[in-house]
């Protein structure tokens, strides 16, 4: 249970979805769920990858061009924070529905589907024209899929890992990558829901500097790697 602050290794390794006997349960459906939301977002016109041509597996420019082109970018990471937050939040919500492993399985059938059912909102008109107008994202025009795609798999990785931490361990590693995130890329998660809802005029000039200096600068300012792999 989330709730309990000590866990013994067996309990954790209970809790996740991996045993035989659920991996039907929960498979099956996230699949077909992650493939219905592809379909709809290529529907709406996103482009399979970057128009580049190229196909990486990383992208450290987090207000470039190749953000949210490529498979991972450094706000891949705040999908993975979805992760953790709806782990904690459908495990609250289902407190006493925890017990089988089935039960445990569908919760991260229930993460599959409100992620996949975000990245498709994230990529309708409407929102990305709110990224446009209330963000430093000015030229943001949505996710490829692959983009999409590899945002659900960082968010379902944070289901995981908040599952075997339990609730404490989640909340520190939550308040750590908001942390990391505002010193390496000026956003986080929080920031930009606050950004999208509430814009702040002071952030906004704050985080345009990272955005300039992205812009006139071919190297990112930031120390992550800028690709690890390659595909042609």
């Amino acid at each position: 249970m989330l709730n309990r602050g000590k866990r013994t290794s067996q309990n954790r390794a209970a809790d996740l979805p991996n045993a035989p006997r659920s991996t039907n349960w929960v498979l099956g459906p996230s699949l077909l769920i992650v493939a219905v939301a592809l379909c709809v977002l290529l529907w709406l016109g996103q482009p399979l990858f970057c128009h580049c041509g190229s196909l990486l597996f990383w992208i450290s420019d987090a207000a470039g061009s190749h953000t949210s082109q490529h498979f991972t970018d450094p706000y891949s990471i705040t999908h993975f924070q979805h992760g953790l937050v709806l782990c904690l939040f459908i495990g609250w919500i289902f407190e006493k529905w925890t017990a089988s492993t089935r039960a445990v399985s569908w919760q991260l059938t229930l993460t599959v589907l409100i992620e996949a059912g975000w990245e498709v909102l994230e990529n309708t008109p409407l929102v990305i024209d709110r990224y446009r107008t209330a963000t430093v994202a000015v030229g943001y025009r949505g996710d490829a899929l692959i983009n999409s795609l590899g945002d659900i798999v960082c968010c379902i990785l944070g289901w995981i890992v908040a599952r075997y931490f339990g609730w404490r361990w989640t909340i520190v590693l939550f308040v750590a990558i908001e942390i990391a995130l505002i010193i390496i890329i000026r956003d986080s998660l929080l920031l930009s829901i606050l950004m999208l809802t509430s814009p702040v005029e002071g952030i906004r000039e704050w985080q345009q500097g990272e955005s300039l200096s992205a812009s006139t600068n071919p190297t990112p300012r930031n120390p992550l790697p800028s690709c690890w792999y390659r595909l042609q």
